[in-house]
């Protein structure tokens, strides 16, 4: 018998070119986490809300599908963005469910929460099930099967689309580029104004970065102080982002923002000074279009008690007793009179022959758009092909591949009613900040 051979031959070298291989560690939710938080105490919180609308929000959704504890959508603190599959109670588990970082009006308790969130694009037409806090709050037409609706705090299905909806139609932080640098402040300005003509959607950030220059309220600036400006080409998630080489997947022009903003103005004297009232005045923030909401009724005694969290709609109203207010360029009544008017007009209309509801309907509010019907197919949405392995059981028990939803086009929302004629003869409204 013969032996055998315990030589082996070499392979052939087809290429004297060696094949580099270059390791990317993968993105988790927990760094990203922890990057925004390194963030937010370096540059501010403004800044870290900065970072968060650089990133590509779906990519970073497609996270919480991954397998890995650092991976848990809970993991990320609400008030920088809510994931795909994050509930809140799951959230308050992990002591991320966070209250609204900045000063509100007397005895405001905000969190930003799931089913804020959900408030707030239901308020705004984005999302169309239940949207109030409560099922017997709900709107007779707004559901008549709500009771059997799951309205649990989950961001997904149609929820998670109509808020990838909301971000589709946001403006961007910076609405030009912004170089940095310092500004020299003259008599009588104020941050809102000074980030309108530099381009910056949110006057906070200014106010964030030059604090020591407030006046006599935070949005008013010491004449002649030295401001400092923000650098848009040289933002720090970005650089981040690039250096580990995330920067292709991860990063977008326009992110995560959530659906609500502060209102907040001060009313002053002809001394510049904050008004004071004699006697506490009411005071209402109403919603006109798509629906018509009271949002905020509430008594001020001074002028600079206008601090509420409000829908980021074009088609807000404010009204203070005793004053004109020019908001949105327009003075706005009484909910209660532009109520009455709208009925009144609505009234009138169906008294018309020969013409039926649907044609009263689009006087009201325009002919109705050809998607109305079936607008919320989700058309369009689908997220890249990627293998969707089961959550951990801590997440969601018994899950299986989440269904993400296609993200609809936005509903056709009909133009909204005018507002009733304002008496002659009012006074000129103060000046505001």
């Amino acid at each position: 018998m013969s032996k055998k051979s315990t030589t082996q031959k070499k392979p052939k070298v087809i290429s004297g070119v060696p094949e580099k291989v270059t390791h990317v560690p993968p993105l988790t939710i927990k760094k990203l986490a922890d990057k925004l938080v390194e963030i937010e105490k370096k540059e501010g919180y403004q800044m870290a809300l900065v970072a968060v609308e650089c990133l590509n929000y779906q990519e970073v959704c497609k996270l919480a599908c991954d397998k890995g504890k650092d991976n848990d959508p809970h993991l990320m603190p609400s008030r920088f963005m809510i994931l795909y599959g994050a509930t809140d109670e799951g959230l308050k588990k992990k002591k991320n469910l966070d209250k609204f970082p900045h000063e509100l009006h007397d005895d405001i308790d905000e969190e930003m929460s799931v089913e804020r969130l959900r408030y707030y694009l239901g308020l705004m037409g984005y999302y169309q099930g239940p949207w109030r806090h409560l099922e017997e709050d709900q709107d007779e037409d707004d559901d008549s099967d709500a009771e059997e609706h799951d309205i649990s705090a989950t961001l997904q299905g149609d929820l998670f689309g109509a808020l990838c909806n909301y971000i589709k139609e946001a403006q961007e932080p910076f609405l030009k580029e912004v170089a940095g640098g310092t500004y020299k402040a003259g008599a009588d300005e104020s941050f809102s104004e000074l980030a309108g003509r530099y381009g910056i959607r949110n006057w906070r950030i200014l106010w964030e970065m030059n604090k020591g220059a407030t006046g006599v309220t935070c949005d008013v600036i010491k004449e002649g102080a030295e401001l400092k400006l923000p650098d848009s080409t040289k933002i720090s998630i970005r650089e981040w982002m690039l250096k580990n080489k995330w920067d292709d997947q991860y990063l977008a022009d326009k992110g995560y923002q959530y659906p609500a903003k502060v209102l907040s103005y001060t009313l002053m004297d002809i001394e510049g000074e904050v008004l004071k009232f004699e006697k506490a005045r009411a005071f209402q923030i109403y919603l006109k279009h798509p629906r018509i909401e009271l949002l905020v009724e509430a008594e001020l005694k001074a002028g600079d008690e206008v601090d509420f969290l409000i829908p980021d709609s074009p088609d807000l109203a404010v009204w203070l007793e005793g004053e004109n207010l020019m908001f949105s360029d327009a003075v706005d009544c009484r909910f209660e009179d532009y109520v009455a008017q709208f009925d009144l007009q609505l009234e009138k209309q169906q008294s018309m022959q020969p013409k039926d509801k649907d044609v009263v309907a689009d006087d009201l509010y325009g002919p109705p758009s050809e998607e109305d019907d079936d607008w919320f197919h989700l058309p369009d949405f689908k997220l890249p092909s990627f293998d969707l392995p089961k959550l951990p059981s801590f997440d969601l028990p018994n899950f299986q591949r989440p269904d993400i939803p296609k993200v609809p086009d936005v509903p056709s929302i009909p133009s909204a009613p005018s507002a009733p004629k304002i008496p002659e003869g009012l006074k000129a409204p103060k000046k505001m900040f």
